[in-house]
């Protein structure tokens, strides 16, 4: 834009048969806007907050699941919610080992120039999907587990 102001509406009331303008024209100023930051300072920003937070949460989610599933092997499978936590712990460390690896394959590339996150995610894809539906069954397992539990206490201890 050149800067130039234009009229957007021009605005007449009639009082008494007489045309009166008040407010001859409506105009605005269009001005550039230019972005907050720069878009390789907001690469650099998405890099350190969200794959760096993304790192963090998921070391933390494998260091606890694999203290879950030890300390589950170490009490014993004699209880059916032993055994089904241990193996909502395993389906949750299997997803958090999926995140880990692609928060830290983020800027490799191989010779063609695709990053090996993408080439990772298209190849283990199913994995990945198969591992979240399995967490997503054993969640519905202790569910219906529990519910069974409180509407029939003498059956299911």
């Amino acid at each position: 834009m050149d800067g130039t102001m234009t009229p957007l509406a021009t605005l007449n009331v009639q009082k008494n048969g007489q045309t009166i303008t008040p407010i001859t024209d409506i105009t605005v100023q269009a001005e550039s806007v230019s972005p907050i930051i720069s878009d390789e300072v907001r690469s650099i920003l998405f890099v350190i907050l969200v794959k760096g937070l993304q790192l963090i949460f998921a070391s933390f989610g494998i260091f606890s699941n694999m203290v879950n599933i030890i300390v589950y092997i170490k009490m014993g499978f004699s209880e059916t919610s032993s055994i089904t936590m241990t193996a909502l712990s395993l389906a949750d460390l299997f997803t958090e080992l999926w995140l880990l690896l692609m928060a830290a394959s983020l800027h490799v590339r191989f010779e063609d120039g695709l990053p090996l996150s993408v080439t990772i995610m298209y190849l283990l894809s199913t994995a990945s999907n198969a591992v979240l539906g399995y967490g997503s069954w054993i969640t519905a397992i202790i569910s219906a587990e529990r519910c069974l539990c409180i509407v029939f206490p003498m059956f299911f201890p």
